[in-house]
C-alpha cells in the first residue's frame, strides 16, 4: 500500500520495514521480460524472473536504506535513477 513520506518516517522511527510502492509493483512490468527475451512468454518462466528479481530489488533496496541510513524511499530512487543510463541505451531512446 503506497504511503506518504511522512507516513513512511513515522514507521521507520518506529522499526518498521516499508518497502516503497514502487518496488513493490515494478513487477507489473513483467511484460518488459517477455518483450525483449528475458524469458520465454509462459507462466512458470515469468513468475521465476519475477520472483527471483522481486526479491533481489527488495533486498537490495532495503540494504542500501540500512547502510545508508535511508529511507527506503530514497534507496529505490538513487538505485533508479543509477540504472537509467542503462535501460535507456537498451530501448534506444
Amino acid at each position: 500500500m503506497p504511503v506518504t513520506a511522512g507516513a513512511e518516517e513515522r514507521l521507520r522511527a518506529r522499526g518498521r520495514v516499508v518497502v516503497p510502492d514502487v518496488v513493490a509493483n515494478s513487477g507489473t512490468n513483467a511484460w518488459w521480460w517477455v518483450l525483449y527475451g528475458d524469458v520465454a512468454p509462459n507462466a512458470a518462466s515469468s513468475l521465476a524472473k519475477v520472483r527471483g528479481a522481486l526479491r533481489d530489488l527488495v533486498t537490495e533496496t532495503l540494504k542500501l536504506a540500512e547502510d545508508a541510513v535511508c529511507a527506503s524511499r530514497q534507496a529505490a530512487r538513487y538505485l533508479a535513477d543509477a540504472r537509467r543510463d542503462v535501460l535507456l541505451s537498451r530501448t534506444g531512446a
